[in-house]
């Protein structure tokens, strides 16, 4: 079951209020590779206007800000950014209108120790959280 943490004030836009959803899946399902050990914390950061009530793109800096408050920098250089990998139109989710929400992933091997980015086919480049070398 997901964990929300949120809502909270953005800040860096004023009408913003912002969610930060929590999921575990197995790597085996998220990329779809039967057999595969481990499991996948995803992170998504989530933006609505305060009064309309309406999706807003999230700023990244700010999601990923976010995550570092949430998880400490000692896990944050095993994460990777994914970018704005969903939207909302009509209340209802979808990948074909506007991209708002903010995705970070974990993985994690079965022993619980963070692994780096394994191949998949995602659709999407993810990008380290470690700071450049």
């Amino acid at each position: 079951m997901p964990h929300r943490f949120g809502p909270v004030r953005s800040v860096t836009d004023r009408n913003a209020v912002l969610s930060i959803v929590g999921d575990i899946i197995d790597q085996a399902v998220l990329l779809e590779r039967p057999g595969r050990e481990g499991a996948v914390l995803t992170l998504s950061v989530a933006a609505r206007h305060k009064q309309l009530g309406t999706r807003q793109a999230v700023d990244p800096q700010e999601a990923r800000a976010w995550v570092e408050a949430i998880v400490g920098p000692k896990w944050l250089p095993h994460f990777y950014a994914a970018g704005a990998l969903s939207g909302s139109t009509s209340g209802g989710t979808s990948t074909s209108g506007r991209l708002t929400t903010q995705y970070f992933y974990l993985f994690l091997g079965a022993d619980g120790v963070p692994q780096a980015e394994p191949e998949h086919q995602l659709g999407v480049q993810l990008t380290s959280l470690a700071p450049a070398p």
